[in-house]
């Protein structure tokens, strides 16, 4: 099953070269990629394919409304980009990502000024 921070090297090669957070919400740093796994039932064939979606959130610096949405852009070409798929994320397969939704939009702005953006994808992986 895949492991979430496994995608962190293939989204800094990328050019997504932040700070991550997994399945937690943290203060800092101000520019921040937040990855959480959505509970729920995913779709699993015969045990070996498994769809875990995506909920990430991207968060600016202060007094910048534009830097969260360019983060939340960026991502969005890689879980788009069908050049880069299929990858190895630690020992999954991961063969292609989706949107579940739209793409990035603005959720807030936090107590602290910071922009925040939102987009929820589907992976679909192998073992």
């Amino acid at each position: 099953m895949l492991k979430l921070p496994d995608l962190k090297p293939h989204m800094v090669s990328y050019g997504i070269d932040y700070a991550y957070a997994f399945n937690i919400r943290k203060q800092d740093p101000d520019e921040l990629v937040t990855i959480r796994e959505l509970p729920g039932p995913t779709l699993k064939i015969e045990e070996s394919i498994h769809s875990p979606i995506l909920h990430i959130t991207t968060r600016g610096p202060k007094e910048s409304q534009y830097a969260a949405r360019d983060m939340a852009h960026l991502i969005d070409s890689f879980f788009l980009d069908r050049d880069i798929f299929p990858f190895m994320a630690g020992t999954t397969y991961v063969l292609y990502g989706e949107r579940v939704s739209g793409g990035p939009a603005f959720l807030e702005t936090d107590e602290f000024n910071r922009s925040l953006y939102v987009a929820t994808y589907a992976l679909t992986s192998s073992r």
